[in-house]
């Protein structure tokens, strides 16, 4: 069931693809929302929400899944800083939000 809800995270992940472009007439409130959950946000929080899986069922505890997960997050975005798009806190929370939805599922 568990692998399940990932999938379908996956999926939606995949078919939320054209909303990676905002539009000009949004405030600068819903503009926040909608930067949220671009695809690239959905993908931090789903993959976050992979790597906790995968290494919950490795046999790792809860406090060990957790701070690696959000060190690969953090790893992720100091690259993106120097070879990448630049840092995006907003990754971050899209990291930390998968993180919850990992130990939920």
């Amino acid at each position: 069931m568990k692998k399940f809800f990932l999938i379908l995270l996956l999926i939606i992940s995949c078919a939320t693809a054209s909303t990676d472009k905002p539009s000009a007439n949004i405030g600068a409130e819903d503009n926040l929302v909608q930067k949220m959950w671009q695809k690239d946000k959905l993908d931090h929080m789903v993959y976050s929400a992979y790597i906790y899986k995968v290494l919950q069922d490795q046999g790792m505890q809860r406090e060990g899944v957790v701070i690696s997960t959000a060190t690969i997050g953090l790893l992720k975005e100091v690259y993106d800083q120097y070879y990448g798009t630049g840092f995006d806190p907003l990754d971050l929370i899209a990291d930390f939000a998968g993180i919850y939805l990992g130990g939920a599922l």
